[in-house]
């Protein structure tokens, strides 16, 4: 029953993959300001999406207790370090670079998600 309440964190999870490890030249580029550029918007929202999707599938399952008492707590955790690995590999790969403000921004979109959480499902 875990992979039925979780299949949509988990292909939300791989698509952020692929996105993710696109040639960054492929981004649409604005010319705000460095730090408002899509891709930053991109991950905020990536991540948020995929907190929701993997705490709510986390509290649906029933075949992991810990999972379902602590899916707020593992869900962060969960997208925090995957924010963190796809960063280390994107510099690891031609035509991508490692850059701190994008794990903030992967970081803080997680953190909207939980926020998400608990405005639909706490209220």
């Amino acid at each position: 029953m875990f992979f039925r309440f979780n299949f949509f964190g988990i292909i939300w999870a791989v698509i952020i993959l692929f996105l993710t490890l696109t040639p960054g030249a492929d981004m649409p580029y604005t010319d705000i300001w460095s730090l408002f550029r899509f891709d930053r918007f991109a991950h905020l929202f990536v991540f948020a999406i995929l907190v929701l999707l993997l705490t709510v599938g986390f509290r649906k399952q029933y075949s992991f207790h810990l999972l379902r008492n602590n899916n707020v707590r593992i869900a962060l955790g969960v997208s925090v370090l995957y924010g963190i690995t796809l960063e280390l590999l994107q510099g690891a790969i031609p035509g991508r670079s490692l850059e701190l403000i994008d794990f903030v921004a992967n970081t803080l979109g997680s953190l909207g998600g939980t926020g998400i959480y608990f405005l639909i499902y706490k209220l």
